[in-house]
């Protein structure tokens, strides 16, 4: 079907208008040939189906042939049966979606009628299904009332309300079987007039959502839910509250959706009392879901907020949550002064909840009555209140968080830090430096810089700075860890002077891991460069951590300073220049490494050379610059496992001189299985074009390999050659 669906689209597109009056019927045998042109599914079982124009011509030859071409068409799907029948039915949906097109008023009518005729007759009931699923984009309303025949057909009444349906305005021709209809076909009738919002049918639904099978029950419900008439209202709600388990729930959808329907309709006054009465009513755990429904619905209609509030007591964390959205969401500054009020007359966990409502709406009106209760007895409330004043925002806010930041201790300071963290805008910045310059006492400039630092926002950072010379331990080490959360330049020397002096091991740690995290945050900014400028003359521990920020950095400039270092006189330097180096992420220290790996006495050192170099050519090398890296690295190996690295690096390149780099290998014990798999991998590209250099290391590598498929694929290469 949609194979269908996708050929009628293109031929509306596409096609041509419709021909002029037919000039004789086809013949059975004709239209059959016409069917048969459609061709066979695609070689991969999909079906792409015919030319458009090709498929155009049929359709209008089809056409020529008038109505008596359609049914013979139609018989033809009876005629050959399931399985057998796809070309006719592919051939009725194009036919039928061509004769859709705007331009083809002249052909619709004809063909529209010639499937009309089939229905109710002799045709089997399942190629009638078809005719009707069909008709549904072609049918007007003068072809509702055939259709409506077979409405109550055991077999055809689902097709046939949905074409109704789909033609519209037909609620008077189903509407009558309602008398009559049985089992599935009543629900489908049930379900129709609903979905037509067809009200001369309520007095029957009421009737039916009240009797006759449970099927049919909720059927109606639904029906008198979706046509929204208020004098449903109070059977849907008994019918609600006495039904069970399945049945109450979708007649409690029914209920609620009649209530969003009168409320569209502008009757607030029967929505309010259908949302109440579920509010009221439906008190049980399991019923959660409706009561948040009906809130919700009370706000809309009436926008209440004292239900809200009430809301808010309830103790049941999905009603609370949602009475708290509403009245976030609830506009107008008289909904923030009411919430004010009702803050200043609750207290604890209430009060509480109702701070973090006054900050979630924004409304600046709010932020004084807020700030009162920064002196609450309830420590709960009072982190509520800063808390709230951070999302109101604002320099008054701003500054009574830093003030308590300076004059309150233990919970209340760190509420305050951390609300200051939270506010965006350039007051809370300001506060906060003013608070830190100005501040005496190390606990207090703690805090301003823990604020700093969870900030993450380089707004404002001179006092920061600053704060790196601080006679006291705790007060440097938070303006470094600062620093390394918010700087971007100007901030660092004077952390790149304490990396360098520093003899404190907590201190010279949380310098490092500062100014790896600048370097990582900021790619091109200037700390690489101050970095390596003061490495010359630092002591062991201190170039140690510089060279390990100079391999975070990765710059030129901080390659050069850890490639001098790689030849450093003291052990721990050199050590830590080349791990640095052996972790570089960039293509550029490949050939330092290999001049490590070259110049060595230490074991370690060439091995760790060895394996960051070979690594670094997938970096963005092109082939002929890992090849100045990759025969050379594989010499140098001692071991079997930085020349199986190096072996695989060789094989993903696949030249001439790549497969000589590898060859030799082939007489290394440890590594000739490795080297025969490279060996085949990089001869075979080369096979047809340099069969006089793959000749000799393939074959070799057929005899020694003992791994069958190794040696099947040299075999191949091989073979290749002498054909």
């Amino acid at each position: 079907m949609k194979q269908y669906m996708l050929l009628g689209l293109v031929l509306i597109l596409g096609a041509a208008g419709p021909l002029p009056s037919p000039a004789a019927p086809l013949s059975k045998d004709a239209v059959a040939a016409l069917a048969d042109k459609m061709p066979d599914a695609d070689k991969d079982g999909r079906y792409t189906g015919p030319d458009p124009a090709d498929a155009a011509k049929v359709y209008d030859e089809l056409l020529a042939g008038g109505k008596e071409s359609v049914t013979a068409l139609v018989a033809l799907i009876a005629e050959r049966g399931p399985g057998d029948d796809w070309r006719p039915r592919y051939v009725l949906h194009g036919l039928v979606t061509y004769v859709a097109r705007p331009d083809a008023d002249k052909d619709r009518p004809m063909v529209c009628a010639a499937l009309l005729s089939v229905l109710g007759g002799a045709t089997p009931k399942p190629v009638q299904a078809l005719v009707l699923q069909e008709i549904q984009c072609i049918a007007r309303k003068d072809a509702a009332a055939a259709i409506a025949k077979l409405v109550l057909d055991e077999d055809l009444y689902d097709p046939a309300i949905r074409a109704l349906q789909t033609i519209g305005d037909t609620a008077d021709l189903v509407r009558p079987a309602l008398a009559s209809a049985k089992g599935r076909n009543r629900v489908a009738v049930i379900q129709a007039l609903g979905q037509m919002r067809d009200a001369q049918a309520v007095a029957d639904l009421l009737k039916e959502s009240s009797s006759g099978e449970a099927d049919a029950r909720i059927a109606a419900r639904e029906a008198l839910g979706n046509i929204g008439q208020a004098q449903a209202a109070d059977t849907l709600l008994a019918a609600a509250d006495a039904a069970k388990d399945y049945e109450r729930f979708r007649s409690t959808d029914a209920v609620l959706l009649l209530a969003k329907r009168l409320a569209a309709a502008d009757n607030k006054k029967d929505a309010e009392r259908i949302y109440r009465k579920l509010w009221d009513t439906r008190t049980a755990a399991e019923d959660r879901q409706v009561r948040v429904a009906a809130l919700i619905g009370l706000a809309e209609v009436r926008g209440n907020i004292k239900d809200i509030f009430a809301a808010m007591q309830v103790d049941e964390p999905q009603i609370r949550a949602a009475a708290i959205g509403l009245a976030r969401a609830l506009p107008g500054q008289d909904v923030t002064m009411t919430c004010v009020e009702a803050m200043k007359k609750a207290a604890g966990v209430e009060r509480a909840n109702l701070l973090a409502l006054l900050g979630g709406r924004g409304d600046a009106a709010a932020l004084a009555a807020v700030l009162a209760m920064f002196d609450d007895t309830d420590e709960l409330v009072r982190i509520a209140a800063m808390r709230a004043a951070a999302a109101l925002g604002g320099k008054d806010a701003a500054e009574a968080l830093a003030s308590r930041v300076v004059t309150k201790t233990g919970n209340d300071r760190a509420a305050a830090a951390d609300a200051l963290s939270r506010m965006r805008g350039p007051e809370a910045a300001a506060a906060m430096t003013a608070g830190l310059a100005t501040a005496s006492a190390s606990d207090v400039k703690v805090a301003f810089l823990g604020a700093f630092t969870a900030r993450k926002l380089n707004d404002n950072s001179r006092a920061v700075t600053a704060a790196v010379g601080d006679t006291d331990p705790a007060v440097r080490l938070a303006a470094i860890k600062a620093i390394g959360a918010i700087g971007d330049g100007g901030e660092f020397p004077p952390v790149v002077a304490l990396l360098k002096a520093s003899k404190d091991a907590t201190e010279l740690d949380a310098a490092e891991k500062a100014l790896v995290a600048a370097c990582l945050r900021h790619k091109e900014n200037p700390v690489a460069d101050q970095v390596a400028a003061a490495l010359a003359d630092a002591a062991p521990a201190n170039a140690v951590a510089m060279i390990r920020v100079l391999g975070a950095a990765g710059t030129a400039k901080a390659l050069a300073a850890v490639v001098a270092n790689t030849t450093n006189a003291n052990a721990e330097v050199k050590d830590a220049a080349v791990h640095a180096l052996a972790e570089w992420r960039a293509k550029e220290g490949a050939a330092p490494l290999l001049e490590v790996a070259r110049s060595s006495d230490n074991a370690a050192h060439k091995i760790l050379a060895l394996r960051g170099a070979v690594r670094l050519t997938s970096k963005d090398m092109s082939p002929d610059e890992r090849m100045k890296i990759l025969p050379e690295a594989l010499k140098l190996a001692t071991r079997p496992e930085e020349k199986r690295e190096a072996i695989a690096a060789l094989a993903r390149i696949q030249t001439v001189e790549s497969l000589q780099a590898v060859a030799p290998c082939l007489d290394d014990d440890a590594v000739k299985e490795e080297a025969a798999m490279a060996v085949v991998q990089i001869a075979e590209p080369l096979a047809k074009t340099r069969p006089d250099a793959v000749r000799d290391p393939v074959g070799k590598a057929a005899k020694i390999t003992k791994d069958d498929r190794v040696r099947s694929t040299a075999e191949r290469i091989l073979g290749q050659e002498k054909k």
